[in-house]
């Protein structure tokens, strides 16, 4: 159980936990107006008896909101999404789940005009946790498992439509004359200049591996010598995209991955997502949902 409590699993962007708030809010005014349980239906009231049900659609929204916002940046590092985890997912809508019943208690206390009680709290909170940890344990689990069986079905069609790299090793080929050797046209280059113009580094096509954004830096990895190297210079993946859109195989698979798809020797993939292999290089680059597709068309050109 806790093995799996470590598997990776995607997380939320901010973007995307405000609109599952939302959603979440809305879903939960919804309900209350549609078939108002605890008494709200015997409750009296009208018109002020619906703006107190939308509260508690409110509160839920504003909860999930400022619960995103504040903790991605109080624990930055916590909330990496290379590092996310089922564990993490757990807990995050645990908290949640704790921080809706917390206020949503208050505004109980406060709108009906009762006094207020440590241990009413603590019950309900109690209550909440208990009801919630199974269900919330269950799809969270339920999500990664399918998850991991998509994403290793499309790794396996990925591969089977997967050429070797160029830097395989090719098999010898019988002795020909000097005249017989076709004439080569000469390897497409690109030179990579920092922002400042003062570092630059040129690089055939065969030799540039991937490309990670570094917060104001730019880290190439590529090959010298059969050895893989890197070299750090100060630009934007941006700008770095726009020196090698000439071919069409270097491409940006993520928002902070540039990869040549020349250099691909395996797919894989987990809850997260896709990942790529590159030749003699230990990283596994991921690749962003939306670029799948043309990444799949790729590798038949």
């Amino acid at each position: 159980m806790l093995h799996l409590l470590k598997q990776p699993f995607p997380a939320h962007s901010l973007f995307s936990s405000i609109r599952m708030a939302a959603i979440i809010g809305l879903f939960v005014a919804v309900f209350l107006l549609v078939f108002q349980p605890f008494g709200m239906r015997e409750a009296t009231g009208g018109y002020e008896k619906i703006l107190v049900i939308l509260g508690y659609g409110l509160l839920t929204f504003c909860c999930i909101s400022l619960s995103a916002i504040f903790l991605s940046k109080t624990f930055p590092k916590w909330f990496i999404a290379e590092n996310w985890t089922v564990g993490k997912e757990i807990q995050i809508t645990l908290f949640n789940f704790l921080l809706i019943g917390f206020f949503n208690t208050l505004y109980t206390f406060f709108i009906f005009r009762q006094p207020f009680s440590l241990s009413h709290l603590l019950y309900f909170e109690g209550i909440t946790l208990a009801v919630g940890i199974l269900p919330v344990s269950l799809i969270v689990l339920f999500r990664y498992n399918r998850l991991l069986q998509t994403n290793l079905k499309l790794a396996q069609t990925m591969n089977s439509e997967l050429k070797p790299p160029v830097n395989y090793p090719l098999p010898e080929t019988p002795h020909v004359q000097a005249a017989e050797i076709p004439v080569t046209a000469a390897p497409q280059t690109f030179t990579f200049t920092s922002e400042s113009g003062t570092e630059q580094i040129t690089l055939t096509v065969s030799q540039f591996l991937f490309a990670m954004a570094a917060d104001n830096y730019i880290e190439l990895h590529y090959l010298e010598n059969g050895q893989t190297r890197k070299n750090l210079i100060r630009s934007s993946l941006t700008r770095l995209e726009e020196t090698i859109k000439a071919n069409p195989k270097l491409v940006r698979c993520h928002r902070a991955y540039l990869v040549n798809l020349e250099q691909v020797t395996n797919f894989s993939g987990n809850a997260q997502g896709l990942k790529l292999e590159l030749f003699n290089t230990p990283e596994s680059i991921p690749v962003s949902r939306k670029m799948v597709l043309e990444i799949k068309g790729l590798l038949h050109g």
